[in-house]
């Protein structure tokens, strides 16, 4: 069989397990995940949707069938640290971003457990919802990426937990030949445990998740920070890039107890996490330019 039969094949197959419109053909999968800010263009034949795990593991066993390459992406808006279009031509997307559910969130211990598509803005809305005091985890990509796609890319936030893989306490995932990997603990049945303490027994084996691929992540727990009393953002401008290094040292001893973040950021950026209370470095020119926009 050659790869345009098994590519049509497995789309053939897919499309009986998953709801209408969850499956793609090469035009139309092209057109929704073929854009990207790099320039490079893939041959993309086709795309599926997923809304459950069961899904995945189907799609993974199938496509191992066929020897089908697959590219799967969590909501394909990790802006900075990738996209959807493939890394190399041929590969089937997998679109996590349907799997939306938030499973468990324990107020007690701030943990949440998220599928792919729950993203950044899905969080904030329910904790608010609920009037739950814990900041969500976001970056600069803004409300549409996902928490685990940036996690699993080691994404870097504003928050007090802002190494966002490190805050990652444990997951799921779905193997090359189907099986489900979970950690040890979980399998030993201490699955509060699991959640609770990172790095669980033996060797760390969540980590080849990150930035691989060695599954597909379905479900991972994250530790969210509680929300201060008081949170200020405030900026400060220098006339040369070399003082930053000092003069950031400096004030670091005096507020690193009650800081939250500090970033070198150029406008728009600075403009995305105004919000966000954090200690900014930036130029003048920026200091200027905001004074007059307030």
């Amino acid at each position: 069989m050659d790869d345009s039969g098994a590519i049509w094949e497995f789309l053939g197959s897919v499309s009986r397990l998953l709801p209408q419109g969850h499956v793609l053909d090469g035009t139309a999968a092209q057109a929704r995940y073929g854009d990207n800010t790099i320039g490079i263009h893939r041959f993309i034949p086709g795309a599926v949707s997923p809304v459950s795990r069961d899904h995945v593991v189907d799609i993974v066993k199938l496509s191992r069938r066929l020897e089908v390459p697959l590219y799967p992406v969590s909501t394909g808006r990790n802006s900075g640290y990738g996209d959807a279009n493939p890394v190399t031509d041929g590969c089937i997307v997998v679109d996590l971003s349907s799997m939306r559910r938030i499973i468990e969130l324990d107020e007690t211990a701030g943990l949440v457990t998220v599928e792919p598509g729950v993203t950044q803005g899905m969080l904030r809305a329910y904790l608010d919802e609920r009037d739950l005091k814990f900041l969500c985890p976001v970056t600069g990509a803004g409300p549409d990426c996902s928490l685990i796609g940036n996690a699993l890319e080691r994404g870097f936030g504003i928050t007090p937990y802002a190494d966002h893989f490190l805050s990652m306490m444990s997951l799921e995932a779905v193997l090359p030949d189907g099986r489900l990997y979970v950690p040890p603990l979980a399998e030993l049945g201490c699955r509060a445990a699991d959640r609770a303490f990172k790095w669980g027994v033996g060797p760390f084996l969540d980590g080849i998740f990150s930035q691989g691929a060695f599954g597909i992540v379905t479900q991972m727990t994250i530790a969210l920070a509680r929300t201060p009393e008081r949170v200020e953002a405030f900026f400060f401008g220098l006339k040369q890039l070399s003082a930053a290094t000092a003069t950031t040292l400096m004030y670091l001893e005096v507020v690193s107890a009650i800081l939250l973040g500090y970033f070198v950021l150029d406008e728009p950026i600075t403009w995305n996490i105004l919000l966000g209370g954090s200690f900014i470095v930036t130029s003048s020119y920026l200091i200027s330019r905001l004074n007059k926009k307030n």
